[in-house]
C-alpha cells in the first residue's frame, strides 16, 4: 500500500487489483469493441442497465440518458471498464464514434468518446483509441493523426 499526497490530502493507493466494480453481461457481439453500462445513481429494480452499441441504444434506452449515473465504457473482449464519466443532474452525456484519416487511401482509425456538456455549460469530452491511448478534447485528431502517419 502507497500514500500519496494530493491536493494536502493523504490519499491511500492500493496495490491490490481493483475489485470488479459492475456486473457484465454476456452477449455483446458486433463491429464495436466496446458497450456501455449505466450505474444509476437511483438504481431501478432490475439493476443496472446495459446498452449494447451495435444496436439503436439511444432510442431503446432514452429513458436513461440524462438521469444522474455513472457511465462505465466497457471492452467487450476484456470485460474491463476504460472509461468512466459521472452524470449529474442537468448534464447531458454522450458516446460517439469519431472516424480520423483517410478513407480513400484505406488509413482511417476510429476514436471512441464519452463527455457530457455539464450544467454550468462546460464541455467534458474524453476518447479511447485502438490501442488503449485516452485523451482529451480535440487532441484526439492530432494524436490519431500522428499514430496513422506511423502506420505501414
Amino acid at each position: 500500500m502507497v500514500t500519496e499526497i494530493i491536493e494536502g490530502e493523504a490519499v491511500v493507493v492500493s496495490d491490490e487489483p481493483a475489485p470488479q466494480v459492475i456486473e457484465l453481461e454476456a452477449g455483446y457481439s458486433g463491429e464495436s469493441p466496446f458497450f456501455l453500462i449505466l450505474e444509476l445513481d437511483e438504481k431501478p429494480a432490475s439493476g443496472n442497465v446495459g446498452i449494447d452499441l451495435d444496436t439503436p441504444w439511444y432510442t431503446t434506452h432514452a429513458e436513461h440518458l440524462r438521469k444522474p449515473a455513472t457511465w462505465w465504457l466497457v471492452h467487450k473482449q476484456t470485460r474491463q471498464p476504460v472509461m468512466g464519466l459521472i452524470v449529474h443532474e442537468g448534464d447531458q452525456p454522450y458516446f460517439t464514434k469519431h472516424h480520423v484519416g483517410n478513407l480513400m487511401a484505406h488509413r482511417e482509425l476510429i476514436a471512441y468518446g464519452m463527455g457530457k456538456k455539464c450544467a454550468d455549460g462546460t464541455m467534458v469530452r474524453n476518447w479511447i483509441l485502438p490501442n488503449g491511448i485516452v485523451c482529451g478534447g480535440d487532441d484526439v485528431d492530432i494524436i490519431a493523426s500522428r499514430m496513422l502517419e506511423h502506420q505501414p
